[in-house]
């Protein structure tokens, strides 16, 4: 952890999370209310977006050609779309796509940071290394819940937009400048 490169990894997985859960708990606020109004069961059938973690398996597969930076990267900026997506446009089409695409960004750049994490540590770190990158993941999104609550209370929808983009720009900058290292 005491790594520059394993601690920018980390803190990616934090603001990836931080972004990504916090937008996906309040989309459910969002959801039940105007211009939506849906039940919890219509809810529940948005979130049938989540298949979309099935292109994990993918994902080192696709970096192995591409390269993992380059994936990482187009999966942040997808992420990045996804909430714009989601948070500007009261479609249910458009938000409904953003949630798919955020599921498939999501799933695409956490294995791979993990990937890159593996890769920085010795083989007899990569235990620590492991449960670190899981509570730093978990960690930021629990922690989304905390701090967004009050930008939804005072700025509603569009502070929960704006703050989890921030915070998935902040996974973006960090990855930017590992990839221009490397």
């Amino acid at each position: 952890m005491f790594d520059r490169r394993v601690l920018a990894l980390l803190l990616t997985g934090f603001f990836l999370f931080i972004g990504f859960l916090g937008m996906v708990t309040f989309l459910t606020y969002r959801l039940a209310a105007p211009p939506f109004n849906f039940s919890s069961a219509e809810i529940g059938w948005i979130s049938c977006a989540g298949i979309a973690v099935l292109i994990a398996p993918f994902a080192g597969a696709l970096s192995q050609k591409t390269g993992t930076c380059k994936i990482v990267l187009a999966g942040l900026g997808i992420c990045l779309l996804s909430l714009q997506l989601m948070g500007w446009f009261p479609s249910i089409f458009l938000t409904s796509l953003g949630l798919l695409l955020l599921f498939l960004g999501v799933y695409t750049v956490q294995p791979l940071v993990f990937l890159m994490i593996g890769q920085s540590v010795s083989r007899e770190s990569l235990g620590s290394a492991s449960s670190m990158y899981i509570l730093f993941c978990i960690g930021g999104g629990s922690l989304s819940s905390m701090f967004l609550s009050p930008v939804r209370q005072s700025y509603g929808w569009a502070g929960i937009t704006i703050a989890s983009s921030m915070a998935l720009s902040a996974s973006l900058l960090i990855m930017s400048v590992i990839a221009l290292r490397e």
